[in-house]
């Protein structure tokens, strides 16, 4: 890990609850987490365990209720809601276990939409789109819609869009758990491929053991607590 020494995430007692009175839940209880710049880390634990909302609380779509939460310098915890949708803009690429992609658009349409939202122009957005999704095979399909396109073929959509805009940190909740076996490998392959030739950051929350060699290092968590971590 010497080559990968960086801390670009660094999150400090980290606490969350949801509700109030005797429907108080405590999510997160006190962790400590850091990730090095080029590393891909996976969270692993039971379901209810906080892995979400962690993820949440890193990507800054969720505050805690105490502790720092610190991203490529930034202490996002401090941040205006504004400030973080244009810090997650320009510097987080997500995937999802659902996809998320627009059904009545295009697929080269759906990879366009973080550089869009940056303010990249059409033409070139379309570009940009069109290059990623040859990346991953998919370049020949680019007009096609969602629908029209399998399960796996659809992550690698989600994954074109999570990288077309060459993000420094790419946040992956359950990848590949919709997936059969041969379809989350391939997935993964490319992922890995991909976010090593451009030293990104992966953080990505599982419970599928299939992945699991793929990483730098697994956290495990339990009762929204870390138990421990182990390097692959």
């Amino acid at each position: 890990m010497s080559e990968k020494s960086e801390k670009v995430i660094e999150l400090t007692d980290i606490q969350k609850s949801f509700g109030k009175g005797r429907a108080k839940v405590e999510v997160l209880r006190g962790i400590d987490i850091s990730v090095a710049a080029g590393e891909m880390l996976m969270i692993e634990g039971p379901s209810g365990c906080g892995k979400t909302t962690l993820l949440s609380i890193l990507s800054g779509t969720l505050k805690p209720d105490s502790g720092k939460v610190v991203v490529l310098d930034n202490e996002i915890t401090s941040s205006t809601n504004r400030g973080l949708a244009k810090f997650r803009a320009h510097h987080l690429g997500f995937a999802f276990q659902l996809f998320n992609l627009i059904p009545s658009i295009s697929i080269w349409e759906n990879v366009s939409v973080p550089l869009l939202i940056q303010g990249v122009k059409g033409r070139d957005a379309k570009k940009r789109a069109i290059n990623i999704l040859a990346e991953v095979g998919l370049d020949d399909r680019a007009n096609l819609l969602p629908n029209r396109l399998s399960g796996g073929q659809q992550q690698r959509v989600a994954i074109a869009r999570a990288l077309v805009h060459e993000p420094e940190i790419i946040i992956c909740d359950e990848p590949t758990s919709a997936l059969d076996g041969a379809t989350g490998e391939h997935i993964m392959t490319i992922l890995r491929k991909l976010t090593s030739e451009k030293n990104a950051t992966v953080v990505i929350v599982t419970h599928d053991p299939r992945i699991h060699h793929f990483a730098d290092r697994i956290v495990h968590m339990e009762d929204g607590k870390i138990l421990g971590s182990s390097l692959r």
